[in-house]
């Protein structure tokens, strides 16, 4: 109950079984309204598919990354929900799905403006709360940062500026080369988990959307990290 994102639970029929306070707080709606109804009327249309689609992938046993989809408020607003899900058992059976969905509309909002332009990148990148920095595709290196990439990464400013995306990204230098590679061929935003190393060599898990810099030459990228620590707890601890 004390959670700030949207706990849910979902039954095989989709129709929503459970739903925590903070619900009531992200979407306007109290929750009797919406207990024992099923979740479809609550979907954008345009992301009614895809919720459908990972509601049955949880329920086959599939594992799912955390996706994004749009809700609707009670007043007619639009809400960018960033949705964990996974089978909720009972007794060693499947009885449903158990999901938790975050409110990234701000985030989503600051990340179209940066694909904007860099003026607007600038602008209003210093008070978002994800960390966000831009890459040049030739060096692989970052060029500017927020103080929230550098806080959640354990760097000042000036040793942020100049690292390499390899020294952040756990992955082999040639897959991190190939998804930028395709990044720069498809012209369009992508969105995935990953884990990233911090100054103190630990790991933390992300979710991370790239957007490329319209009109720049060589391609440089904006991405938008999400810390995604406290998220894993809460499901591994559900």
């Amino acid at each position: 109950e004390a959670a700030q994102d949207a706990i849910f639970t979902l039954g095989l029929d989709g129709k929503i079984t459970s739903l925590n306070s903070a619900f009531e707080t992200l979407t306007g709606w109290p929750r009797d309204a919406w207990l024992d109804a099923h979740f479809a009327p609550m979907v954008d249309p345009a992301s009614l598919p895809t919720a459908q689609a990972m509601f049955a992938r949880v329920l086959r046993g599939e594992r799912v990354s955390v996706f994004e989809i749009e809700v609707l408020r009670r007043n007619g607003e639009r809400l960018v929900a960033q949705v964990s899900a996974t089978q909720q058992l009972r007794d060693g059976q499947v009885v449903g799905v158990l999901g938790i969905a975050r409110d990234t509309t701000a985030s989503k909002r600051a990340e179209a403006t940066l694909r904007e332009g860099e003026e607007r990148y600038r602008a209003g990148v210093e008070q978002s709360a994800d960390g966000i920095y831009m890459v040049d595709t030739g060096t692989k290196c970052v060029g500017e940062s927020n103080a929230a990439f550098c806080q959640m990464l354990g760097y000042n400013k000036p040793e942020a500026t100049g690292l390499k995306l390899y020294d952040l990204v756990l992955d082999e230098p040639a897959n991190i080369d190939n998804r930028l590679a395709e990044l720069a061929r498809s012209r369009r935003p992508h969105s995935t988990e990953r884990r990233f190393r911090r100054k103190d060599g630990s790991v933390f898990p992300v979710f991370l959307s790239v957007g490329r810099v319209h009109g720049s030459a060589p391609p440089r990228f904006i991405g938008l990290l999400h810390d995604i620590t406290q998220r894993r707890e809460a499901m591994a601890a559900i």
